[in-house]
């Protein structure tokens, strides 16, 4: 949730809060004490599907917050202009290009600033695996822009293979035939291109979720350290 909240952010959580879209929760890996931060995309019952970074619930494209990053390229004639934009996240490709991770707002200061020589978005291969993405028997794609479509349970389906392939951090083969007893979300981290969200560790149980992020309503409070982007 980099460019949301940032690490050492005090949060304030009501866990009596309704659960619903664009909500940031906070909650915990099975046997973790960690607690990590997403944003619900994703309820019971829905189809999440993701094509060349855009998010489609039920078919429908869910615009992101503009706190949300894409990667970029950046070319620049003279290599020594970088360390004009040494503050932004960027990862170095050659002495003229670099990738970097940015917000939309990102994007528009460094265009105001006229270093830049060139700058557009990444494109990203269709075909490309990523061998940490989850992936189901009705995936099209196993990548972390090309993703899914994933079907998100709900309570009563019976746990198969399908399920158990994308909620690994909660159940195991043990639950296979049984009942589910609980809600699934699908959460992303507003950092796209780095997070490590229902994309990698699949969706997440309300069971693990301590509360939703609530700046004003002061239910309780955490601080939080080792956020997942």
């Amino acid at each position: 949730m980099e460019n949301t909240i940032t690490a050492g952010s005090k949060l304030e959580l009501n866990d009596n809060a309704v659960i619903k879209y664009n909500s940031i929760v906070a909650f915990k890996v099975k046997n973790s004490t960690e607690v990590n931060v997403l944003r619900v995309v994703g309820c019971p019952g829905d189809t999440v599907e993701i094509s060349n970074g855009q998010i489609y619930v039920n078919n429908k494209l869910m615009e992101k917050p503009l706190s949300s990053k894409k990667i970029y390229t950046v070319y620049l004639k003279n290599p020594s202009d970088f360390k004009k934009l040494e503050h932004y996240k960027f990862s170095v490709y050659s002495a003229n290009y670099s990738m970097f991770s940015l917000s939309k707002d990102e994007y528009n200061e460094i265009l105001r600033m006229k270093i830049v020589d060139s700058i557009y978005t990444l494109p990203v291969d269709s075909n490309q695996v990523q061998l940490g993405v989850l992936k189901n028997k009705f995936s099209k794609h196993s990548n972390s822009y090309y993703f899914g479509p994933v079907l998100i349970p709900t309570k009563n389906h019976i746990i198969d293979d399908e399920i158990l392939s994308i909620t690994p951090q909660f159940l195991a083969p043990s639950d296979l035939g049984k009942k589910i007893s609980d809600k699934y979300y699908f959460c992303i981290g507003d950092n796209f291109p780095e997070a490590k969200d229902s994309r990698f560790i699949g969706l997440i149980p309300k069971s693990s979720i301590i509360g939703v992020v609530d700046k004003i309503q002061n239910v309780k409070s955490i601080n939080v350290t080792n956020l997942p982007n």
